[in-house]
């Protein structure tokens, strides 16, 4: 019976599309996301010269003696897997009850936000719905996606292709208002590089066409809001279109701001980090 159930409880999970699936293997020193036998050797002689610790050891000869695994998905797309899946957020309220009822809640960091409006869950779920909720598959918060750091997320099937178009082609991640990696008085962009590089480095986005192209920019918090807006929008448009708005110059849209409205007089050229890499 409990045998059934769980064969039941796989096919349906199958019913959910996968959106992605990233991450480095550990392991792995050629790139190619697969433990060979000679990277199986290197990592045992680490282990053995202390360099890595046990578990580690295990977890790469785990992954070598069971993976990659290769499913296909509802929409028929071929997904393969190379490493286990430690980090989930699943965006179908039904996958939630599915993979808690298997033994995994704990792998799940995230839950669409309606799921916490509905009695059952709240009754008989109530850890899933202390969740962190990043929006939901129709309308996600990219951001919020990112920071939890997903091995894979599972939503229905209309959803996998705009999902991950927008995770992006171009990542624009926010720096705070309060520096000290961007602002009107900062004039150093290390910081904003920095803070750039943290967000290359991530595994979990290596496969995003942004970081396989260099698409991943730093932007000054405060230019979307207020009277600032229109000077955000400019760096946006610039970013996500640069062949479109080449003749959009964001440093005259912040003077032209400042010198008219303000009657203030700046150098964009000379002073301000207001983007990185500069556009």
């Amino acid at each position: 019976m409990i045998s059934s159930l769980r064969i039941n409880l796989v096919v349906l999970m199958l019913l959910a599309a996968i959106a992605f699936v990233h991450g480095a293997v550990p392991g792995d020193l050629d790139g190619d996301k697969i433990i060979s036998q000679d990277e199986l050797s290197n990592a045992e002689s680490q282990f053995k010269e202390g360099k890595i610790t046990s578990d580690q050891f295990e977890e790469i000869k785990h992954i070598k003696e069971n993976y990659p695994r290769t499913i296909v998905d509802c929409t028929n797309r071929t997904v393969t897997i190379y490493r286990p899946v430690k980090r989930i957020i699943v965006f179908g309220g039904y996958d939630t009850e599915i993979i808690s009822m298997m033994g995994d809640e704990d792998k799940i960091v995230g839950v669409p936000n309606y799921l916490k409006d509905i009695d059952f869950r709240k009754v008989f779920f109530p850890i899933l719905i202390q969740k962190p909720a990043p929006g939901s598959a129709s309308s996600p918060d990219y951001e919020a996606i990112l920071n939890l750091s997903p091995d894979l997320i599972t939503c229905w099937h209309y959803y996998p292709a705009k999902l991950e178009e927008q995770l992006p082609d171009v990542i624009i991640r926010y720096a705070s208002s309060k520096g000290p990696e961007t602002g009107y008085v900062i004039d150093d962009p290390a910081q904003a590089k920095a803070l750039k590089d943290s967000v290359m480095q991530r595994p979990e986005l290596a496969e995003t066409n942004a970081v396989k192209n260099g698409r991943v920019y730093v932007l000054y918090m405060a230019l979307p809001l207020g009277i600032q807006g229109p000077i955000g929008e400019v760096y946006a448009a610039k970013i996500i279109q640069l062949d479109l708005f080449r003749d959009l110059d964001p440093q005259k849209a912040i003077e032209e701001l400042l010198s008219n409205y303000l009657g203030e007089d700046f150098d964009a050229s000379k002073h301000g980090v207001f983007v990185y890499p500069p556009v």
